[in-house]
């Protein structure tokens, strides 16, 4: 029997795959920019960012959408919300220590 998700958490995902679209790649271009281009390679911008992220991360996991629980999904979108925030944070607080 397949599992209906429940509508909160159906807005949850949308606000999860919203932030992950706009977030990610401004943490990306900001790790670049941080630690990658004073090794001498260009900096980069927010689509190139975003076209990185495409190439680099995986789209498919193998598991069609309706066969996540509700925890599943609520786990997922907190990851995507949590995830960039944290690697941000953390790429400037080193940052901050290496100059």
């Amino acid at each position: 029997m397949k599992n209906k998700i429940a509508s909160s958490t159906v807005w949850l995902a949308f606000f999860a795959v919203v932030f992950a679209i706009v977030a990610r790649p401004f943490v990306m271009m900001n790790l670049w920019e941080w630690f990658v281009c004073p090794l001498g390679l260009p900096q980069i911008g927010y689509w190139h960012a975003f076209g990185l992220l495409l190439i680099l991360t995986r789209t498919d996991t193998g598991k069609k959408s309706s066969d996540y629980s509700d925890s599943e999904v609520v786990d997922l979108c907190v990851k995507a919300i949590v995830a960039p925030i944290a690697f941000w944070c953390f790429g400037a607080a080193a940052h901050a220590f290496m100059n």
